[in-house]
């Protein structure tokens, strides 16, 4: 068996090796130890038995991150593009169509928005805060940023609301099935969901 430590980028055997994982805790449970795991590019948390997981050399974990940047980046662009032609196609509309189905979102926007609001994001992960904190100001959007744990994010949010008074509120962390659940519907059977229905 390897010996496993906090932090430690991982994959599971079980799964091919599809998505990428950062160790976040070790519990024993007599027989083998059992891995909390959180995604590094998806926001998935999972345990798994360290006979399932393998250490992910720097220059893989390089290379997923670089191969999930990409499958973002065309993603983005498929939405810009289809939305480009949606706005495209209801500026063509007769005017007795569009009127009652369609605004002219174009000449709203150059009027009313100049900047978009203030944000305040709570977030259960350090690392994705620190991701989002980076595209906020690229975008030269004003964000608040804390790291929160999941579990906590409802004791804190009405303070840090009144404290910061923030136009848009986020909240976001990792989230899973719990173990031996099958009822996908029920919100008892994820690990933090009711946490997030809580805080708001």
């Amino acid at each position: 068996m390897a010996n496993f430590k906090i932090g430690d980028i991982v994959a599971r055997k079980s799964y091919g090796y599809d998505i990428f994982f950062k160790v976040v805790d070790i519990k024993d449970n007599g027989k083998e130890n059992i891995i909390t795991l959180k995604g590094i590019s998806y926001r998935i948390q999972a345990d798994a038995p360290e006979s399932d997981l393998v250490v992910q050399p720097e220059s893989k974990v390089r290379a997923y991150k670089e191969e999930v940047y990409r499958d973002c980046q065309r993603k983005l662009n498929y939405a810009k593009t289809y939305g480009a032609r949606s706005q495209t196609y209801a500026t063509r509309m007769p005017p007795w169509l569009k009127k009652g189905f369609y605004r002219d979102t174009a000449n709203e926007r150059e009027q009313s928005f100049k900047r978009p609001g203030k944000v305040l994001h709570l977030d259960g992960d350090q690392d994705y805060l620190e991701t989002c904190m980076k595209e906020y100001k690229k975008r030269g959007i004003d964000a608040i940023g804390k790291h929160i744990p999941e579990r906590e994010q409802p004791s804190y949010v009405y303070r840090l609301l009144q404290e910061n008074k923030p136009d848009i509120l986020v909240l976001t962390g990792h989230d899973g099935i719990s173990k031996d659940q099958k009822n996908y519907s029920n919100i008892n059977s994820y690990v933090n969901s009711r946490y997030f229905i809580e805080a708001v």
